[in-house]
């Protein structure tokens, strides 16, 4: 009787679905208005976000820094990827910059030990430890700074939409 345009809504509902949002695969899945072809690409947007929210650190960069580290712990040389609990992404607490990705216990390490790289040089001269060696270097030239971009955490970039554009400016350029 009413003409209400069914023809046109079944046209756009049996055609070709979007396009996955991770893989760009014919996709399936719809979560909260968003398209996945598998559950996989749905894990995987939503780790991406969470970093991109806490780090301001894209998935693929993430994934980038575990290639760079081949995958270990820079400190203790142990396989990240292997223990129970993935990676944790390392970052100074007063600038906010990534550094990279640690185990827990070498992130527990710099955190109790500070970030000082002098520290752990003589504590690796006094004990004859390579770990403290290692973290030493690893404070000095960290391996997200091979990416070529300085990624900050949410605090800081929280502070930094409010400050003055200019020191806004310099601070996304800190090396």
């Amino acid at each position: 009787m009413y003409d209400i345009g069914l023809a046109v809504f079944k046209a756009s509902v049996i055609g070709a679905p979007p396009k996955c949002e991770v893989c760009g695969a014919p996709s399936t899945l719809i979560s909260k208005g968003r398209w996945f072809c598998s559950r996989a690409c749905r894990r995987t947007a939503s780790f991406d976000r969470q970093l991109r929210k806490e780090y301001g650190l894209p998935e693929a960069a993430y994934r980038s820094l575990l290639q760079i580290q081949s995958a270990a712990c820079p400190i203790c040389l142990k396989p990240l990827l292997e223990q129970a609990r993935g990676p944790y992404v390392d970052h100074e607490h007063i600038t906010g910059r990534v550094r990279g990705l640690l185990c827990l216990t070498c992130n527990l390490l710099l955190g109790r030990l500070g970030d000082d790289p002098d520290r752990f040089a003589k504590r690796a001269v006094a004990n004859g430890e390579p770990a403290y060696a290692r973290a030493a270097d690893y404070l000095r030239a960290p391996p997200a700074e091979a990416l070529g971009e300085t990624f900050f955490t949410r605090r800081i970039r929280f502070l930094v939409r409010r400050m003055d554009p200019q020191l806004a400016a310099m601070l996304a350029n800190f090396p």
